[in-house]
């Protein structure tokens, strides 16, 4: 079992967009794969996987998709000041 925090994945989002230039969507369906794997121990895997669904379908950031996908699985609310994420409502 390999363990892939959060954390290590909002990495891999940030070297793949900036150093290699891949889009959102292209990042979102190579991760979508590899969270897939049964092999890998995930935190919050639903929330990726929302957040990665999110993310391949707006051009909002990985961190600002992870908090929408957050707070639609938790039943909660945040408060921000960005004017971009307040207009995003979660499904």
């Amino acid at each position: 079992m390999i363990i892939l925090p959060t954390l290590i994945l909002s990495e891999i989002v940030y070297i793949l967009k900036k150093y290699y230039d891949f889009s959102q969507k292209k990042i979102a369906n190579a991760l979508s794969s590899i969270v897939a794997e049964e092999n890998l121990l995930i935190d919050n895997k639903e929330e990726i996987t929302t957040c990665l669904d999110i993310f391949r379908k707006t051009s909002l950031d990985f961190a600002n998709c992870y908090l929408l996908a957050y707070q639609e699985h938790r039943g909660c609310e945040f408060v921000n000041f960005d004017k971009k994420l307040r207009k995003k409502k979660p499904k």
